[in-house]
């Protein structure tokens, strides 16, 4: 006679009834924890910063690459979406501040045509990136492209002055 797996426990006699077999978290002791009324108010608390399905992420942070060569530096900062404008870049000795501002799309958007947002993954918001670099940079000389979303900063270094000085020393 073949026997279904499932069915040994009927045709072979069994450790354990099948009343028992249906609740088996019965037989587990259980412990008092002392933190389980926490765990509901955290999630209400950190859950919807958290959790994917709550909305779009408002806040925007550019993806960058630097490069160097012997002469300058390249910054190229991925920006889709983000228009010229809304895009200040400024060198400070050796500091390169980029900043900008994706725009939300506005409401009035969504109702057009009659349809509705069912969901929207794509982040807006301020954002501001800041690079300390090793040299000083020539800002006179710097150049900003701005193609496709993709904007391309190349940023010259200055040539380091000598600031060592021979100094006599007095017979005294």
């Amino acid at each position: 006679m073949t026997t279904n797996r499932n069915d040994s426990c009927h045709t072979v006699a069994c450790a354990t009834t099948p009343a028992r077999a249906a609740r088996p978290v019965a037989r587990v002791r259980r412990r008092h924890d002392p933190f389980a009324s926490f765990w509901p108010n955290l999630e209400a608390l950190f859950g919807p910063s958290w959790a994917a399905e709550e909305g779009p992420s408002v806040d925007f942070r550019p993806a960058v690459e630097l490069r160097e060569t012997d002469e300058a530096y390249e910054l190229r900062a991925e920006l889709p979406g983000v228009k010229r404008e809304d895009i200040e870049l400024k060198i400070e000795d050796q500091l390169v501040i980029l900043r900008g501002q994706k725009q939300s799309r506005e409401e009035a958007e969504e109702g057009e045509g009659g349809s509705r947002l069912h969901r929207s993954e794509m982040s807006f918001g301020s954002f501001e990136r800041r690079f300390r670099l090793p040299t000083e940079l020539d800002a006179e000389g710097a150049e900003a492209r701005f193609l496709d979303g993709v904007l391309t900063v190349h940023l010259p270094k200055l040539e380091p002055e000598s600031r060592s000085r021979v100094i006599p020393v007095d017979p005294s």
